[in-house]
């Protein structure tokens, strides 16, 4: 039987054109991946990594669109370990608790609903805070 453990060496180079990848990747979309985690917690870490295992099965089987600029199934999945690699130094630079997917924040069940308001220029439906609750959410911010 063929051993099929690799050795720390082989996957050096696979891991190295990965973070190489992933780097110069967010530096192009400006930081996207953390502007979409801090906005949707992580649910949007859950969102990409299911885009991509859709991608990976249609690829796979051959069914929906043809890949995109000659997409391959390895390009799409060094993408989910990239969207791992962000994910992972996200979780880093925020010091998470571990095991958590939030930030240590105080609660805010105690916080009011903000009210729904009507924007001018969009016509979509806002959520505001009371004047009260905006300063104090400014303050712990800032601190």
């Amino acid at each position: 039987m063929k051993n099929t453990m690799a050795s720390d060496n082989e996957f050096a180079g696979p891991a190295a054109e990965i973070a190489a990848m992933v780097k110069k990747k967010n530096e192009d979309y400006g930081g996207s991946y953390y502007k979409l985690r801090e906005r949707y917690g992580p649910t949007g870490f859950l969102i990409r990594l299911a885009d991509k295992t859709g991608r990976l099965d249609e690829l796979l089987s051959g069914k929906g669109k043809k890949p995109v600029s000659g997409e391959t199934v390895e390009d799409t999945i060094k993408d989910v370990m990239g969207y791992c690699l962000l994910e992972l130094q996200y979780r880093k630079n925020e010091k998470m608790p571990a095991g958590t997917g939030r930030k240590s924040r105080p609660a805010a069940r105690n916080r009011p609903k903000p009210e729904a308001q009507k924007s001018a220029d969009t016509g979509l439906m806002t959520r505001k805070l009371p004047a009260a609750e905006e300063k104090k959410e400014e303050q712990e911010v800032t601190a």
